[in-house]
């Protein structure tokens, strides 16, 4: 649908009111992403004023727009979109612009939220128990806020609980951790619902309880086995999970590919991962050296040093880096594109980036090269961008797709129109990561080239490189994907893309082919299912 002339002279709350209202939606929509950030937060402001509380959640939604997606560089934008939330949740009644408050607050990640949200917590309605969990999730580490989450992982509403847990499960032992938060995890492992318990087991594991140990047994004993259970098994480290993994595996029941990763990938590492942890720093640069470049003894032993981080691993890493052998210049690479883990400061993160951007200056090695460009995605560092633009067009793929990698992490123009070019590459793997790095991975940037991009990208023969297209314009609402979507999932062959898209794109005349797709357990993989009944139940809630 394109956008009717006359929008352009409509003013961002004009936009807002038509699209709430369902006029032209897609077309509004589309204008009003195009506003001004100030512009759009003008209207929010008086969206929060309207005594309609469909206007006022619009309102709070808007000001995701209006902040900006870089917390450092729109530091203040974001503060004073905060204050307005702030300033109107006291005497705001309504469940769910409630809800919209407490997600919009997450999203800005300021800490004023944490005692505004907290007497939130026991309210009757569960959207915004829901709404209080996502504004306070980026806080784990002020007590107040954990002391809500852990009150809140106790919910009575499932849904709450699930929020909680799988928020909670995702950070580190180095990020939160003590008695009390673990307790509430083990509280969780015996909870009616599989992947609550999988979750609570994720956040034991991470924190190397040993009361994990005997739920996670019978988790994994159990059909269907979840992803995040295996996570568990491989947090744990305890090499007597193994042959329950192996069983999972070889079990006569459909495993999509990411579950086969996971399971593959844990097994893996249990198996190692006691070896590796004996070995000094020599031995382990000597096993990354090993084998082909995806030799696993080579990456477990790269890990390994990745975990250990500290002076020694990083002068030992940038002495391979200026080897003369290319072997050893990509695993110096490799070693200080993830040294540290988590665990990294920014200092050390911009001392890596400085050795692999001096060193990429002169590398003529494709592999060596691929190395670097996917490195320097992992340390996620600004110069990164001008220093491989010029390798977008280099004869070797393999160095094209290390461009891609590298200019993932960054919303810069310069970064945005490289990866459009390199979704246009000759190479389908290229096109398939460009294309998905601009589709979901670069959701907050909308621009007409971009677009157009992904567009072009339905007509590839890979189903999963139409399916990152469908995604990256189902998210931006652009109209012109509804019926290419309609024919992908009225084909013989769905892949998952497909239904995520359709949920995005928040169509409820999807339904009928969605309820289509249901089928009995066992026709298609666990995950496919999950999916799919997520999109059914975000779709039929809309058209309530």
């Amino acid at each position: 649908m394109a956008t009717p002339p006359h929008y352009a002279s409509l003013s961002a709350l004009e936009l807002a009111l038509l699209e709430e209202k369902g006029d032209s939606a897609g077309a509004a929509h589309e204008a009003l992403r195009k506003r001004d950030r100030e512009e759009v937060f003008e209207a929010a402001v008086q969206l929060l004023r309207s005594p309609s509380s469909r206007e006022r959640a619009r309102g709070a939604e808007l000001l995701i727009q209006a902040a900006g997606h870089d917390a450092k560089e729109h530091r203040e934008r974001r503060a004073r979109c905060a204050e307005l939330l702030l300033a109107a949740l006291p005497t705001e009644q309504d469940a769910t612009v409630l809800q919209e408050m407490g997600r919009t607050l997450g999203y800005l990640e300021d800490a004023r939220a944490v005692p505004a949200l907290r007497p939130l917590k026991d309210h009757p309605d569960a959207r915004v128990r829901q709404g209080v969990v996502r504004g306070l999730m980026p806080h784990p580490g002020d007590a107040m806020a954990l002391q809500t989450l852990m009150e809140l992982s106790r919910d009575g509403d499932t849904s709450v609980r699930k929020e909680v847990l799988s928020g909670l499960a995702l950070k580190g032992e180095d990020e939160v951790d003590s008695p009390e938060l673990r307790d509430a995890f083990f509280d969780r492992v015996s909870d009616e619902d599989r992947g609550i318990r999988a979750d609570a087991l994720v956040g034991l594991a991470r924190r190397k309880d040993p009361r994990a140990l005997e739920p996670l047994r019978r988790e994994l004993a159990g059909h269907p086995v979840e992803i995040a259970a295996i996570e568990a098994a491989r947090y744990l480290e305890d090499a007597s999970l193994v042959s329950l993994l192996l069983v999972a595996r070889g079990a006569d029941r459909p495993m999509d590919e990411a579950f086969e990763d996971a399971i593959n990938f844990a097994i893996d590492c249990l198996l190692r991962s006691g070896a590796m942890k004996d070995h000094s720093i020599q031995e382990l640069i000597a096993l990354a050296l090993q084998g082909d470049e995806e030799d696993e003894t080579a990456w477990e032993a790269i890990r390994e040093l990745h975990f250990r981080g500290g002076d020694e691993v990083f002068e030992a890493a940038v002495r391979l880096l200026h080897a003369a052998s290319s072997r050893e210049r990509g695993r110096g690479t490799d070693i200080l594109a993830q040294l540290g883990g988590l665990r990294r400061s920014d200092a050390l993160i911009t001392k890596c980036a400085d050795e692999v951007l001096a060193a990429l200056a002169t590398e003529q090695d494709a592999a060596v090269l691929n190395s670097m460009g996917v490195a320097l995605g992992h340390l996620r560092d600004a110069r990164a961008v001008p220093a491989l633009q010029p390798l977008k067009d280099h004869p070797d793929e393999d160095v094209r797709m290390g461009v891609v990698m590298g200019m993932m992490p960054h919303r810069d123009p310069v970064a945005i129109q490289t990866l459009i070019e390199l979704s246009r590459d000759s190479d389908e793997d290229v096109r398939n990561w460009a294309t998905f790095s601009l589709g979901s991975q670069a959701e907050e940037v909308d621009t007409p080239e971009l677009r157009d991009a992904l567009f072009d990208r339905l007509t590839e023969s890979d189903m999963e490189l139409r399916g990152e297209a469908l995604v990256g314009l189902a998210l931006r609402k652009d109209p012109r994907v509804l019926e290419p979507l309609r024919r992908e999932l009225e084909s013989s062959e769905v892949v998952v893309l497909a239904v995520e898209a359709a949920e995005k794109l928040e169509d409820t005349s999807l339904l009928p082919l969605l309820h289509r797709l249901r089928d009995p357990p066992g026709k298609s993989d666990s995950y496919f299912r999950s999916v799919l009944a997520d999109a059914i139940a975000h779709l039929e809630a809309l058209a309530r």
